[in-house]
Order: C-alpha cells, then structure tokens, then sequence
C-alpha cells in the first residue's frame, strides 16, 4: 500500500494545483481526502489488489486448496453479477471508487485465478484429458463467439452501458480468459511479453503522470488522433518504464513507487 500512499500524494496535489485559482478550486485537504479515502484515483486498484492478497493468505493458512475451486468460481460470479446489478438498479453512488473497491465486485477472479492454476500450470504436465468436460467445453470459441454476437445485439437495441463494472463483463471475461487459454496453455510467454509485465506494476501507476506531460508539450489538437494515440502510448510506456528502472536502483525507491517485478 506504500505506492498508494505515494502516487496518491503526487496525483492529489498536482489535482489540487491545477484547480488552484479556478472556479472548481478545493482545499488541499479536501482535496486528498477524496483521493485517500474515497480511493477517488485509479489507484484504487491497489486496494483490491490488498484484499486479493489477504484472501490468498487465508487461502493458504487454512488450507483451503483442498475445497474444489470449480463451485466457489460459479458461486462468485453470480455473487459478482448481483453485486453490480444491484448497485446499478438501485443507483448506488458512494464518493470516489467506494463502489469498486469492495471485494464482492471482483472476487470471481480470484476464484478463476485459482481454476487457472489447477488446470494450466506453469510446468505443464496435466494433459487435456485431465481437464473436466465443463472447462473442455467452455474453452471452444463458439461459446465466446456466441456470447460476442449477443453483445452486438444488445448494444443495437440500447441495452448495455460499457464499462469494466458491468454485470455482462463477468461471463464475457470468464469465456474470453478460457478461450484465450485453450491457445496459450503450455506456451512460452515472448521476451517483449514478460519486459512489459515486469514493469507493468510501474507503468499502471505512472501513466497518467506521463500522459499530462504529453498533453503539455505537445497538446491533443496538433496531431491527427491515430498520431496522437500512438504518442500517448510511446510516451506513456517508455517514460514509466523508465521511471521504474530508476527508483528500483533503491530498495525504498521500490517500496514507495512500485516494484519490478520477477519474471
């Protein structure tokens, strides 16, 4: 939680100093208050990130690894799927991300997680055959391509809003994650893939600090929009990258704004 107090303490007063003087002005403390305790950033994600991490502790203190994670990854997305519905039918709005932080919106990840690992081990040797009917099946494409084309159905009648907190998200990433794996399993990840997910701890918290510095020096308007995504990405990637590398050279540096990560 240490890069969260950090980036947060950055991205709280760089807020607080642009709207300095304005007519939306705040107070510093008002300020970081919705950043530190209504988790009003995209740091918020560490927060869950926590609770992921003391879930995983009691998974292994009590050795649940013996209960059978296929029931609980179904129990938890239909616990998952409630928990936006409701929030949504009643039009639940807390300050911030309050809404988003709370574990129930996400624990069918950590259960699918878990089914990953019994059936897609890192050192393969399950072969297809151990794998139940149930992923064998799901894992086929048609069921992701179904579930696409019921999307697209839904999107032209008006029926979906678009975002990552959204109750048809679940099943969407359940099929998408096990067809992807029907691919990928026994597969060495490439070189390009493992630099960037060792510094992707990094580049998520730092990427919007890089982002203003390109909207300053460059500004959206003076570059057709396909150029100017793909700066925003360059820019974006090898600054954090390199902003990573540098307070990595410190164990504090790490401890404070983020550490690489061992792949």
């Amino acid at each position: 939680m240490l890069p969260y107090l950090a980036y947060g303490l950055i991205y709280s007063t760089a807020e607080w100093w642009r709207l300095a003087g304005s007519d939306n002005a705040v107070g510093f403390w008002e300020n970081a208050k919705a950043y530190f305790i209504y988790a009003g950033w995209h740091g918020y994600f560490l927060i869950i990130a926590m609770q992921f991490y003391a879930a995983y502790w009691a998974f292994t203190r009590w050795q649940l690894w013996r209960i059978h994670p296929v029931p609980w990854l179904w129990v938890a997305c239909v616990v998952s799927m409630a928990y936006w519905g409701f929030a949504y039918w009643f039009e639940i709005d807390p300050p911030g991300y309050l809404l988003w932080v709370a574990p129930l919106g996400w624990v069918y990840l950590f259960f699918l997680a878990l089914v990953l690992v019994r059936y897609y081990p890192l050192t393969p040797s399950a072969t297809l055959n151990e794998r139940p009917v149930w992923l064998q099946t799901l894992s086929q494409p048609r069921w992701l391509a179904l579930f696409v084309g019921l999307i697209v159905l839904a999107t032209f009648a008006h029926w979906l809003a678009f975002s990552s907190k959204e109750v048809w998200v679940i099943p969407f990433f359940v099929l998408f994650t096990l067809a992807l794996m029907r691919g990928l399993k026994g597969r060495q990840a490439p070189g390009w893939v493992r630099y960037i997910n060792a510094y992707s701890f990094g580049i998520y918290l730092a990427h919007p600090m890089f982002f203003v510095i390109t909207d300053v020096l460059v500004g959206p308007a003076t570059l057709p929009v396909v150029a100017y995504g793909l700066l925003l990405i360059l820019i974006g990637s090898v600054g954090s990258v390199l902003l990573n590398k540098a307070v990595n050279t410190t164990t504090l540096g790490a401890m404070l704004f983020g550490k690489r990560l061992k792949v």
